[in-house]
């Protein structure tokens, strides 16, 4: 069967579509992992503690600018792109997508205005005091890395992965290449580095500016459609945004950037950048892992295919083989942390910030806890029914207080047991809601035991091979195969779930699964 309508017009959210964008959204994704890693490790081994400090710091002020200058602008550009183009409105699409990016970058650029004014009030809360003049530099960082990530996002809506995967890459290649030549001519300091973030981060820009312009140049379809509609539904885009953006200010106490804050100004410089550290590393996890990773290739999905047929199970089939994946490839790293990973991080590091592995093992819980919370959040704004988030995120914010009468006996521990703690509350609402409003979301527990039984089974052999004698890397090496091993032997995927993530992957790599299946 044809994958075009009755007019001819192409299906833009069809399998087709997803698969035709896969491998270069695999191999964008892929390079811009490595090279951030690599930064990552460079910067742990080269600044110093005090430094790395401070880059903590600086990287979640320009974290909490984005999130208060975004207005629910990028919130409001994931739900709608995609429902303009499945009804081929590309004169409304393009006129909203620019739109929505020069208003994005207006208002981050205004918001900049508040720090340099409280200067001396941020710099001695955040322990900044000797890095003012690097403040600047970062809020030009924060512009265009912010503004980037939302171009991005906002080309994966419509499923232009080429063109946002690739232009990232670049940016995070000139990253790496930057810091690679300022290491070789030991100039690897704070300052320097942020114009290297400053060039990369602007070229990304650059290029996904010109993307757009090429794709609305050679677009058929551009003139076709009624931009009449944003005006029709501008309340319904603003009411969207408006909660979203109430989402954002409710849980603006809650994530990395506050919680790196929160640990500049209740603990030392060390206390920092361990924090740091940790919080990158996870970070790191969190950008790239399966969830957050084809959410650019998922949400459109999602989105296109609710506001065609309005079938709430279908959105939770989806959601729920998402999030299988999800677990399946996130638990690997956190079995291979239980055994070896204090001698992986200290080799990485260059033994520089002690044994943390237990520590950045705790946090990672926290993440793998959000990303069920991420999914949530999918299903609602499909929905719209993103007003809970108002009442269910002042809980979310608020568990970060729990954290301070725990910090004295717990430290940095304390932290993450405030997030679980804030997370818990905030998901149970969620659901209730949801539920109450006739959505009802049924999370696949069965995949979640089985995920947990495979990671505690791969540990139990790692670590008897580190008892027994066996170097770390032999010890990694035994742990990941184990783990691949009893997830293959006992996941319960039904047949019908496989055929569902069979239908998006590319017809090369699905002749390949098939073959192997069938030796």
């Amino acid at each position: 069967m044809s994958e075009r309508g009755p007019s001819a017009r192409p299906v833009h959210y069809s399998a087709a579509a997803i698969r035709s964008s896969f491998a270069h959204f695999v191999l964008g994704k892929g390079v811009s992992a490595v090279a951030t890693l690599l930064v990552l490790f460079l910067l742990v081994r080269e600044f110093s503690v005090p430094e790395f400090a401070a880059y903590t710091s600086l990287h979640a002020l320009v974290l909490i600018i984005g999130l208060v200058s975004s207005f629910g602008v990028p919130q409001m550009l994931h739900r709608y792109l995609p429902e303009l183009r499945t009804h081929h409105n590309s004169r409304a699409m393009y006129l909203l997508l620019v739109g929505s990016i020069v208003v994005r970058a207006m208002l981050y650029a205004l918001l900049c205005i508040v720090p340099l004014m409280l200067m001396e009030v941020l710099s001695e809360s955040l322990k900044l005091t000797d890095w003012q003049h690097i403040v600047p530099l970062y809020l030009a960082v924060g512009f265009f890395r912010v503004n980037s990530g939302f171009i991005a996002q906002a080309l994966e809506n419509l499923l232009w992965q080429r063109d946002a995967q690739y232009s990232l890459a670049a940016g995070g290649l000139l990253k790496l290449a930057g810091t690679l030549y300022m290491l070789a001519a030991d100039q690897l300091t704070l300052a320097n580095f942020a114009y290297v973030e400053i060039f990369s981060e602007g070229f990304s820009m650059l290029m996904l500016a010109m993307f757009i312009l090429h794709r609305w140049s050679n677009d058929g379809e551009r003139a076709e459609g009624d931009r009449g509609v944003l005006v029709a539904d501008s309340r319904r885009y603003a009411r969207f945004a408006f909660w979203c953006y109430l989402q954002n200010l409710t849980s603006i106490f809650y994530g990395s950037a506050p919680n790196r804050l929160f640990v500049a100004y209740f603990m030392s410089a060390e206390f920092i950048a361990v924090f740091g550290v940790v919080d990158r590393l996870i970070d790191f996890a969190r950008r790239y892992e399966p969830l957050n990773m084809f959410v650019g290739l998922v949400r459109p999905v999602m989105m296109s295919r609710y506001s065609q047929h309005q079938n709430f199970d279908q959105l939770v089939r989806l959601a729920n083989l998402v999030l299988l994946a999800n677990f399946v490839l996130l638990f690997a790293p956190l079995s291979v942390l239980l055994v070896s990973g204090d001698e992986l991080l200290n080799w990485a590091t260059d033994a520089k910030f002690g044994n943390i592995a237990l520590l950045v093992a705790g946090f990672y819980v926290v993440l793998l806890v959000t990303s069920v919370n991420n999914l949530l959040d999918l299903l609602v704004k499909a929905v719209e029914q993103n007003r809970v988030y108002m009442f269910s995120n002042l809980f979310l914010s608020g568990s970060l207080l729990l954290a301070v009468p725990l910090i004295p006996a717990l430290g940095l521990w304390a932290i993450a047991i405030a997030n679980l703690v804030g997370l818990a509350v905030s998901m149970s609402m969620v659901y209730i809601y949801l539920r109450r409003r006739g959505y009802c979301y049924r999370f696949e527990w069965r995949h979640c035991i089985g995920v947990i039984a495979s990671s505690l089974a791969a540990a139990a052999a790692g670590m008897l091979s580190m008892w027994a004698g066996a170097h770390f890397v032999l010890a990694t090496a035994i742990t990941l195969v184990v783990y691949v091993g009893v997830v293959l032997l006992t996941l319960p995927v039904t047949e019908e779930e496989k055929s569902s993530m069979m239908e998006i992957l590319p017809m090369r790599l699905r002749a390949l699964i098939s073959r192997g299946a069938v030796q």
